[in-house]
């Protein structure tokens, strides 16, 4: 924008007699308007921030592209601790019913729910762990099954937890975080020859070994038109993949690490996908058209699943289809944020949330389970 010029008119005296004198001069631009909440969430939600127009910490830097300053998420003044009754309870559940295991990166740990009803099993499933995680999205088997692997978007790296919820090492990349290698990894998931698949921050999808070495991008920052703008999940199909993109506000279709077409547009944030067994794609979408998005196997969007926090629409990150057929939706922070569960014929909330009172920021929603002869094995320590 052209700096405006403004005319100014100035009382003076010259020799005792009063002259009107006026002048030329250049105004500033005037400061972009802040933005909303909405779109303070998202750019917080992408940078893995508290976005605000005022320094709210001294820990906050001042991002010169948004205008705004970025604020670390703070660490709970007391963090949840470990019930060993609870813990006993799940590792019975994970070799027979299975779990689900939803990431809470406020208090930085990965909680168990019953896969059935979506009720909490072991709220601390993977205890609060401040030194080594500080914003875990994703948390799936790995391909050996004998260990979690959690996707951490601040720290660009995949850790590895064992059973018991202990520390294992840093998984990927090899050596510790790389942002040459991987930045800032969000939704994960293996192969059918287990190698893991990671979405990130760089507009690409890299590709690990089963031990962590690095393999390449398994779909490219320069794909043409089919560039996954910032990538949030990736979920294979029998012939091809589906990746949710936010920026350019759409789920793709690759093949072989190709594009090959949007498969719906998506106004808003989409985050986590999953698929019913009659091939309907369900979309967790953070803004914009808020919910869970329910489209049809060819990409015609059905239904749209809202979450209704105490005043307002909550933005949705995280998708899961229970038994019942209704969904379970991780949506809002601290003391909105919950896990929630939609009726699919009414599209609408139904029953308490999942997680009792207090504050959280519940992530994606990712089934697993393993024989029993895996549970106690040990782990090798990175």
């Amino acid at each position: 924008m052209k700096n405006s010029r403004i005319l100014i008119a100035l009382l003076c005296t010259v020799m005792g007699t009063a002259v009107l004198v006026t002048t030329l001069v250049s105004a500033q631009p005037p400061l972009p308007d802040t933005p909303d909440a909405e779109r303070l969430a998202e750019i917080g939600e992408e940078t893995g921030s508290i976005a605000s127009p005022t320094q709210l910490s001294p820990n906050c830097t001042f991002d010169e592209a948004f205008g705004l300053y970025l604020c670390p998420h703070p660490v709970p003044a007391v963090l949840p601790q470990a019930n060993p009754a609870d813990h006993a309870r799940a590792l019975g559940m994970l070799s027979s019913d299975g779990l689900l295991l939803v990431p809470d990166s406020h208090n930085r740990r990965i909680m168990a729910l019953d896969p059935a009803t979506g009720a909490v099993v072991d709220a601390n499933f993977i205890p609060a762990d401040t030194t080594n995680m500080d914003l875990p999205i994703n948390a799936i088997l790995s391909a050996a099954g004998d260990s979690i692997l959690v996707s951490d978007q601040n720290n660009d790296v995949i850790l590895e937890y064992d059973f018991s919820g202990s520390f294992v090492g840093i998984f990927a990349p090899l050596g510790g975080a790389d942002s040459t290698i991987m930045d800032g990894p969000r939704g994960i998931t293996l192969t059918d020859e287990g190698n893991l698949l990671v979405t990130t921050a760089a507009d690409n999808v890299v590709q690990f070994d089963s031990s962590g070495s690095f393999l390449g991008e398994f779909i490219s920052t320069d794909v043409g038109t089919g560039n996954p703008d910032s990538p949030y999940d990736i979920y294979g199909r029998s012939t091809d993949w589906l990746v949710s993109a936010i920026n350019s506000d759409a789920i793709h279709i690759f093949a072989m690490g190709i594009y090959q077409e949007d498969f719906a547009p998506v106004d808003g944030f989409p985050q986590q996908l999953a698929i019913d067994s009659n091939g309907n794609v369900l979309v967790a979408n953070f803004s914009g058209d808020e919910g869970v998005l329910e489209f049809t196997a060819g990409g015609t969007l059905s239904s749209t699943h809202v979450v209704t926090g105490t005043s307002s629409a909550l933005g949705v990150r995280g998708v899961y289809i229970l038994p019942n057929g209704n969904l379970l939706a991780s949506a809002g922070s601290l003391t909105q944020g919950n896990v929630y569960e939609i009726d699919r014929d009414t599209a609408v909330v139904t029953g308490d949330p999942k997680l009792p009172p207090g504050s959280y920021i519940p992530r994606y929603i990712e089934f697993v389970t393993v024989p029993q002869t895996l549970l106690y094995l040990p782990v090798v320590i990175r």
